[in-house]
């Protein structure tokens, strides 16, 4: 019986409930790499059973066009309830790549500054 692989869900198959498992990306790929990023299980690695339940995906990932639903190629889940000291973390890792994000945009302006100033002393 499927039941959802994500952090704190504890969906299972239950008929008439409209919710859809989905089997993970293959072993290797960049899509499961992603997929874990995602659910920020660290040392955990999904086996062939293991499943992700659709509570986790925006709607715009399925493909209900047949009488099965199936996720579309490429969909990454974006919807967790993840505990508050997962969140806190997550917000340090956002603003900590956002400290080296902006360091790295200032470097790069005062190196065209530079340049530009000594091609344009050059010039003249």
């Amino acid at each position: 019986m499927p039941f959802c692989a994500a952090f704190n869900c504890t969906n299972r198959l239950k008929k008439g409930s409209g919710i859809t498992f989905h089997r993970f990306p293959k072993s290797g790929s960049a899509l499961l790499k992603e997929w874990l990023v995602k659910m920020r299980r660290d040392k955990w690695i999904p086996n062939k059973y293991s499943t992700m339940c659709s509570i986790h995906f925006e709607e715009v990932c399925f493909d209900r066009t047949g009488q099965t639903t199936r996720l579309r190629e490429g969909s990454i889940p974006t919807i967790f309830n993840f505990s508050a000291h997962l969140k806190e973390k997550q917000k340090q890792k956002n603003q900590a790549e956002s400290a080296i994000e902006n360091s790295l945009q200032m470097w790069t302006v005062g190196q065209m500054h530079r340049v530009i100033g000594k091609a344009a002393t050059k010039n003249f």
